[in-house]
């Protein structure tokens, strides 16, 4: 009850606190009225459920007034109920001994739904004006009643799809509930075969409006490989009482699939366990088949054959009786049970070489050359030369392949000064060998110049000292202008090559500081100590101590090392040892590492064999390897367990003559249990090379420095090599840059602020790394990473990123990038800086400024504002988040997720309301019309349809709709309004999570990766604008993307309804009118398209404030 002098408002404040749960308001009066027996209604309320069925439950409320003069006795508030059978029932609220004037009373009523037809309610009373029951009153028929009509929903239960699986003997039928109400009875589904009842199961769950539930039926003893009718009957016993009884059967005849496709190679094929005198093909296909290999020596002509005889998957043919150091060409053919084939395309390999023997090549030329000279060499073999290269200053200049191997020089092609000139020799099997001179390119008369020649000192080994196994040669070298490359000779022969050394750190001899770059440069010389590890010496000692069974010891070879360090202008330094060895077999674990390194086109696959050439096992291996300038991929391949982990990029610091340059270290630490004594072992993986900012070619190094640690009977080893892999002299800077050639597509971020704006444990940037590297290995793409620490200190600004990036791609990609190349910013502002451009117009009237634009970025020449680059940002709050984006590109690339441009694709096209709601819907109408016309399935909402009953939108049932049908869409369409702090699909979707019946958190795209254009403003917002509400930071965008999406296209400002109409129609024109035409092709095309409208701003504006968001190659 309610004491005199309770106000009204806070009467309804307490009573709908007490209805908790109520979904809406169905009708509510809140005009005073009085009846005739001075008995006011204050407030009249029905809540419940918007579309009333049998079972529901109504809550009415209303508050009664005592407005007679004197009070009043034996009150009751009731609420009247006329049921569709007629009858008037009388639902009891509150009751009241006594009424005094002005007092009021308030009724709260429960009304359970229970039957179908036209019901009314309203409030009522009963009391007596005098005691003793003298004077009885009631309240008014229909006073003020709220009138509705309830209909009972009936499920409806049919069968949707029936499936016959001849593989697994299964039929697979999918049962639906296409009717208005649930299903909360049990019901037998029976399955027929050519007529006959085989099975049947019940369903016991509960199948919802509009659910699905899949059944499968086990017919291995019935389902026969012929033509069969099945059938299915849905609520065989009539279980359910339906609104249709007429379609619960349904059937179909299941014809045999015929075989009618090849098997395919996953894998292969490739050669392995090459010798002399055989070769071991491999390969793996889809399914269960059979093969045979083809070979012979001549292209074309095979005279040899081996099969594979068993239906397997996985084959290997041993090739034998073949001649040495010969090319044969091969070709698989598999075929599977039902005979359908396939053949491999024609391949190659080279059987071993018995010749050890290096061929040898010598020259005359004289010291000063010009003009054009004459080069005659004389070159030996003990079976034949191949080919002789010759090089300038380590770069191969002419390539002769026919005696007598000579090479007419023009000097006029090359600068004055001074370079080296060398021939290398090559035999058939391979084999090697080379002769140099040092010479003066004296096109123009000279200027005479004072000398200075580099200083070089061989530190360790001792000249005259004994050697064994391992032997580091330490070097210092002295130059007052740099050294340009020091060369590591072995008894004639040039081992190895170490580039690039004017741009180590120099070292002020009398105060043992790193001097800093400036004035003084030319003057401080610089030492430098080379760790070099001497293959060929180990070579030696491994083939004594592996294959010499009786441990031999050989004593007193002599071997010459010499070492020789040229400056940048060809002046050459030279020193000189004699050492002798005492070759014996390492009595404990003694662990050496050899490399092969190939380039995969675009990036490099490295094999490494672990040696163990000791007689004890080595223990607890871990090798930890430094790649300077290399992003390291995944593990591709090994021989046994090992764990193998990409710990982080570091940062190296050079200091050259153009001052500090930060290179990318990547690091790997492998972990090996065991390697058993006289024995290896084997692993392989990916290394991306880097474009960076103060790139040039001599930067990258492969395994600039290994750590091994392992135990060797219980007791702890460490080996250290500082010797970068380089089969030839130059070989992997000249390889990188081919590698970048191959490429047009630039993938960039800062890794050094990911581990800085992220978290401590390196773990998701580390995954983000390793991802951006697969999306770049499948995706034909080069990283590029900005070794910027701060952005602050210095201040470095957009600008200052984009001359970086234009001229990574301009230097060094596929010259194709610089007019129609693709490129990917990977991270927020914090990351990769974004831009702010002032615009003139006026639509923005607090600033016109574009905020968190990337368009200049997709410029290379001309109107930065008119795209050159197919350009796209991976936004994210996280690296982990910043991940999503990418594996959604890649899950589609792999087929292991979906998106479907055109027939059996999926689009859901959305309007607003509000201002411009028949723009919008006309916008949905032309643009779904195109995705139909193009094979899409469109589904289109208008939201301006879904009306509560006070006429307002009910913004809960539109996303609901728009929830439930973005599940497996491959397009999503929003043309409407959106939120200034872009967080939200106006009055749709929010990416806030306290608006908790609207929140993208929710959504779920399922196995699809749609493309989603959010056509309004601030939708693209992914930082706070200073023009707007807060918020931006965790935007709708990057909600949508969280979930999913593969694709996000959204404007980062306020954009005008006009525009917006006629370009998003352009871009799904041009986007649907080519099948094989991509997302960002067609971006690109409609962004250059409103950028050439120079004459009106506003359609510049557009092409400026749209941002691409994911994977610009997403889909191809």
């Amino acid at each position: 009850m309610f004491s005199r002098g309770v106000s009204i408002a806070a009467v309804l404040m307490i009573v709908l606190s007490s209805i908790g749960g109520v979904a809406e308001t169905l009708y509510y009066y809140g005009v005073s009225d009085t009846s005739d027996d001075d008995i006011r209604l204050e407030v009249f309320s029905v809540e419940g459920p918007s579309n009333l069925t049998v079972g529901d439950t109504i809550y009415v409320n209303f508050t009664l007034v005592n407005i007679n003069k004197e009070t009043i006795y034996d009150f009751t508030a009731f609420a009247a109920v006329k049921r569709p059978d007629g009858k008037v029932v009388e639902y009891a609220g509150a009751t009241k001994e006594e009424l005094d004037h002005l007092e009021g009373i308030n009724c709260n009523v429960t009304v359970e739904i229970e039957q179908e037809g036209n019901w009314s309610i309203w409030p009522s009373y009963r009391f007596y004006m005098y005691p003793g029951g003298e004077g009885e009153r009631e309240g008014p028929m229909y006073w003020h009643a709220y009138n509705f009509t309830v209909y009972h929903n009936y499920p409806d239960l049919t069968v949707s799809s029936i499936e016959c699986n001849w593989d697994e003997k299964e039929i697979h039928a999918t049962i639906a509930n296409i009717g208005e109400g649930d299903v909360l009875e049990s019901f037998l589904v029976k399955l027929y075969i050519n007529g006959k009842k085989v099975d049947g199961k019940r369903v016991s769950s509960h199948l919802t409006a509009g659910e699905e539930k899949d059944i499968y039926f086990d017919v291995g003893n019935v389902l026969r490989y012929e033509s069969t009718n099945v059938g299915v009957f849905v609520d065989a016993e009539d279980d359910i009482e339906e609104e249709n009884e007429d379609n619960n059967f349904a059937n179909i005849t299941c014809e045999p699939e015929v075989d009618a496709t090849a098997p395919e190679f996953v894998e292969g094929p490739y050669v392995t366990n090459i010798t002399f005198d055989s070769a071991t093909i491999c390969w793996k296909t889809d399914e269960l088949s059979k093969g045979s290999v083809e070979y012979g020596e001549r292209f074309g002509e095979y005279d040899g054959g081996a099969k594979s005889p068993v239906l397997s998957t996985e084959h290997a043919v041993i090739l034998d009786d073949l001649n040495e150091n010969t090319v044969y060409h091969y070709r698989v053919e598999i075929w599977d049970e039902n005979g359908n084939r396939r053949s491999s395309r024609t391949l190659f390999f080279k059987t071993l070489s018995n010749d050890i023997g290096k061929p040898s090549v010598t020259f005359n030329i004289s010291e000063n050359v010009s003009g054009i000279i004459e080069i005659k060499t004389n070159t030996s073999d003990d079976i034949g030369v191949n080919r002789v290269v010759f090089y300038l200053d380590n770069k191969p200049i002419y390539t002769d392949y026919h005696p007598p191997f000579d090479f007419l020089f023009d000097t006029e092609l090359y600068s004055d000064g001074s370079h080296t000139f060398e021939a290398r020799v090559f035999d058939a099997a391979g084999n090697m060998n080379t002769f140099r001179r040092d010479i003066i390119i004296q096109n123009k008369a000279p200027e005479p110049a004072e000398t200075i020649y580099p200083q070089v000192e061989i530190l360790s080994p001792a000249d005259g000292s004994g050697v064994l196994g391992y032997t580091p040669i330490r070097v210092r070298v002295n130059h007052s202008t740099g050294i340009d490359r020091v060369e590591f000779w072995i008894d004639g022969e040039l081992e190895h090559v170490e580039y690039g050394y004017h741009e180590i750190n120099l070292v002020d001899s009398d105060r043992g500081r790193v001097a800093r770059m400036g004035e003084e440069y030319e003057e401080l010389p610089f030492e430098k100590a080379y760790d070099w590890y001497a293959v060929s010496l180990e070579e030696i000692n491994r083939q004594n101590s592996m294959f010499n069974q009786s441990s031999e010891i050989i004593e007193n070879k002599s071997t010459v090392i010499e070492v020789k360090a040229y400056d940048r202008f060809g002046i050459v330094g030279e020193d000189s040892i004699t050492v002798y060895h005492k070759w014996e077999s390492p009595p404990d674990a003694s662990l050496s590492i050899v490399r092969r390194v190939e380039r995969m086109g675009h990036y490099f696959l490295v094999n490494v064999t672990v040696w163990n050439l000791g007689y004890i096992d080595a223990d607890d291996v871990i090798i930890e390897e430094h790649h300077l300038g290399f992003q390291p991929g995944q593990l591709v391949y090994s021989d046994g367990t090992i764990d193998y982990d990409f710990v982080r990029i570091e940062s190296r610091n050079l200091i050259t003559v153009w001052g500090e340059i930060k290179v990318p270290d990547g690091k790997l630490r492998i972990s090996i249990p065991e390697i058993p004594a006289r024995s290896c072992r084997i692993f392989s993986y990916e290394l991306f090379p880097i474009l960076f900012n103060g790139v040039t070619a001599s930067r990258y190094d492969i395994a600039s420095q290994t750590i091994i640690r392992y135990l060797s009977d219980t007791k702890a080893k460490t080996r250290y090599y500082n010797s970068s892999y380089e089969p030839s002299p130059g070989w992997t800077a000249q390889e990188v840059m081919n590698a970048f050639k191959t490429s047009d597509y630039l993938i960039v971020t800062n890794p050094l602020l990911l581990y800085v704006f992220t978290t401590t444990s390196f773990q998701d940037e580390n995954e983000l790394l390793l991802a951006m590297a697969e999306l770049a290995r499948e995706k034909r793409g080069v990283l590029g990473y900005l070794m910027f620490e701060s952005y602050v200190n210095p201040p470095i600004y957009a600008e200052q990123i984009d001359s970086i990036i234009e001229g990574w791609g301009k230097n060094y990609l596929n010259e194709s990038w610089n007019s129609d190349g693709y490129l990917l910013l990977v991270g927020e502002i914090e990351i990769i800086p974004s831009f702010a451009r002032g615009w003139d117009r006026d639509y923005d009237l607090s600033d016109e400024t574009i905020y968190h634009t990337d368009y200049p970025y997709a410029s290379t020449g001309g109107e930065a504002i008119s795209p050159e680059l197919h350009i796209g940002r991976i936004i994210g709050n996280t690296a982990a988040d910043l991940i999503i984006p990418i594996r959604s590109s890649l899950d589609v690339h792999y087929g292991r997720a979906v998106f479907v441009k055109g027939q059996g694709g999926k689009a859901v096209c959305i309007s607003g309301w509000g201002d411009g709601e028949s723009r919008f819907w006309s916008d949905v109408n032309n643009i779904g019309s195109k995705l139909q016309n193009a094979g899409f399935n469109v589904v289109k909402i208008r939201g301006s349809s879904y009306k509560k009953s006070d006429g307002n939108v009910d913004q809960v049932r539109v996303y609901n709709e728009f929830r439930n049908n973005s599940y497996g869409a491959s397009v999503i369409l929003y043309r409407n309004h959106g939120n200034d702090n872009g967080r939200a699909w106006s009055g749709v979707v929010s990416s806030d999570p306290r608006v908790k019946k609207q929140y993208a958190g929710n959504i779920s795209f399922g196995n699809a990766r749609p493309f989603i254009f959010a056509c309004c403003c601030c939708a693209g917002q992914y930082e706070d604008n200073p023009n707007y509400s807060p918020g931006g930071e965790d935007g709708i965008a990057e909600a949508m993307l969280k979930r999913g999406a593969g694709v996000y296209i959204g404007s980062t400002e306020i954009s005008m309804s006009n525009t917006n109409s006629e370009y998003s129609r352009d871009f799904f024109n041009r986007w649907l009118s080519d099948p094989d035409k991509s997302l960002t092709q067609a971006w690109k095309e409609t962004r250059r398209y409103a950028a050439d409208e120079w004459w009106f701003e506003n359609d510049r504006y557009w092409s400026a404030e749209y941002q691409f968001y994911g994977d610009p190659k997403f889909g191809e």
